[in-house]
């Protein structure tokens, strides 16, 4: 494009650009702009934030120092009639006030100290940048390709306008010498270009104010493209996701090994500290992401010779460590460790005989006698071998509940290896779950006509019954008919009220709402409102009976909320 031409196009924006500039409030606190000259396009990079929405008409204009300044002090609207911009542009912000542009500047333009404004509605915005000279920025990239010593690195770069010929002002970087000097020494690697170094001394800043306590989500605006992506990137995280990449950034040790500054993988270790608290968390983590670890999971590898039974134990074994992880290195060294550990333990399992499925559907045969409700069971088992791999519950919706019940003997399959997770409950192997999982004791004095001291479930059905956790039907209990799905949200209920957990009713009903009984009402609201029932649909289906899998994933959800408060 010729000078004529970009004159013509700063004329049609400029009469947009003065009324801009008029009455205008002042800016939030949170908004920002930051302009580098980019010599390789002989362009002006901005970047930055205004108010906190898209759509919002920006005015960008570009201005020798001189002009904003009156008095020694920076104007925040200095442009008029008589002080025109040297360079003006139009554009919008995008998601979260967000902008970024990149605006070609006329060949007359000389190197120099110059200001960039950002002007809306919402106020102005201005940055001090510097337009580059090529043979004095190239010596000061030699400089830093030929340094070795971050001490006369320093010595070199805090002489005043050494840092301006590769587009810094001294004033605002001296209080980041010290890490400037020792990361670019640390990072060069195969050497800088005038790019690549402003992105590594960018990087070094951004470390530095997010150890000061900077807010993290305004650096990122400011600096995400030094680590190689972008504002968006960021943004789109959750909010523990956001928290564990702050934690994460402000914590880092740039010099630890494995160590990446790229922005894609900081992300993806955050992830991996922040939303992974199920074995299956991990492993939809891993295989989502193997080819970024690092990892062979395909036809042929270690990991696909491990039994499909015994896979999730990689994921359990990781789940321990994979939340203090700080790089992908790291993620990987914990795969492949978990990976060689289980299929030691599968061959040894081969070789000396491994224990096979206990007989019996509706719980442990464990004894309640001198057990009482404080003596709880650690829930962490990370590193158990799981028991609890059944030949018909992998990929079945209860199989992580099945496994971890399981494993800490709350329930019990069949001898033929199977679990039958679609067959039925009674509401003696219910109580019996409930029993064994919560380990309720009671006097053994409320008796029901149904119930025997012979019968395997009579300690579970008076233990509970004594608490007030089961009621019965007046004398009857009716311990061999199938429980209904209620009844079991009721029981639930009742057994989290007795460790103290009480909950709101949910302000949202099931499509089937009127077919729940009066009595079981409260209860299903409250367990929806807390997350332990979710319904099939849209529907509850109350008056259905509940399945092995199904009575499984609500204690383990029950189990996990009460365990939870005790840790």
């Amino acid at each position: 494009m010729t000078n004529n031409m970009k004159n013509k196009k700063i004329t049609i924006f400029l009469s947009v650009i003065l009324c801009l500039c008029l009455s205008v409030p002042c800016a939030l606190a949170s908004d920002f702009i930051t302009a580098s000259h980019i010599l390789a396009t002989n362009s002006i990079k901005i970047n930055g934030i205004v108010g906190d929405s898209a759509g919002t008409a920006l005015s960008l204009n570009m201005a020798l120092e001189d002009s904003v300044k009156e008095n020694g002090e920076i104007l925040e609207f200095p442009f008029s009639d008589s002080n025109k911009p040297i360079l003006s542009y139009v554009t919008q912000t995008g998601e979260n006030g967000v902008f970024s542009e990149e605006i070609i500047i006329p060949d007359t333009v000389d190197a120099g100290s110059y200001y960039f404004y950002a002007m809306s509605e919402e106020g102005s915005q201005y940055v001090n940048f510097f337009v580059l000279d090529s043979q004095d920025a190239q010596e000061v990239v030699d400089k830093f390709n030929e340094e070795t010593n971050p001490t006369s690195l320093k010595t070199y770069i805090s002489v005043d306008g050494t840092m301006e010929k590769i587009g810094y002002s001294s004033d605002k970087t001296r209080l980041y010498y010290d890490i400037i000097s020792d990361y670019t020494v640390f990072a060069k690697d195969d050497g800088y270009t005038l790019d690549t170094l402003r992105d590594a001394i960018d990087r070094s800043i951004a470390l530095k104010k997010a150890k000061d306590g900077e807010e993290i989500s305004a650096l990122m605006s400011e600096y995400a493209t030094a680590f190689g992506g972008t504002y968006d990137d960021y943004a789109k995280l959750s909010q523990d996701e956001k928290l564990s990449f702050e934690s994460l950034i402000r914590d880092i040790d740039y010099k630890k090994e494995g160590m990446s500054l790229e922005l894609t993988k900081l992300i993806l270790v955050a992830k991996a500290r922040s939303s992974l608290s199920l074995w299956s968390d991990v492993q939809k983590f891993v295989t989502d992401n193997a080819d970024i670890i690092g990892i062979d999971i395909g036809q042929g590898s270690d990991y696909a010779s491990i039994p499909l039974n015994n896979q999730p134990e990689v994921f359990l074994k990781m789940l321990k460590n994979i939340k203090n992880v700080t790089t992908i290195s790291e993620i990987k060294t914990y795969f492949d460790d978990a990976v060689k550990k289980v299929k030691k333990d599968v061959s040894s399992d081969k070789n000396g005989g491994g224990a096979g499925g206990s007989g019996g559907g509706g719980g442990s045969s464990a004894s309640f006698e001198d057990i009482n409700v404080g003596m709880i069971p650690d829930i962490k088992p990370e590193d158990e071998k799981l028991t609890g791999g059944f030949s018909d519950t992998y990929n079945h919706y209860s199989m992580e509940a099945v496994k971890y019940l399981s494993d800490k003997k709350i329930i019990n399959g069949y001898g033929d290896g199977t679990f039958r997770p679609d067959n039925f409950v009674t509401r003696a192997e219910f109580a019996k779950m409930i029993c064994s999982a919560f380990l309720i004791e009671g006097e053994n004095e409320v008796s029901f006509s149904d119930v025997n001291k012979s019968d395997w479930y009579y300690d579970s059905i008076t233990n509970l019954a004594a608490q007030g956790i089961l009621l019965g039907d007046g004398t009857l209990f009716r311990p061999n008919e199938l429980i209904m799905r209620q009844d079991a949200a009721l029981i639930i209920s009742r057994i989290l009220s007795y460790f103290g957990f009480e909950y709101e009713k949910d302000s949202t009903v099931f499509a089937d709402d009127a077919y729940i009984s009066d009595y079981a009402e409260d209860a299903v609201s409250k367990m929806k409102n807390a997350g332990i029932v979710v319904g099939n649909g849209l529907n509850f289906n109350p008056l259905s009976d509940i399945t092995r899998g199904e009575a499984a994933v609500l204690v383990y959800r029950a189990f996990n909320e009460r365990m939870g408060a005790v840790q």
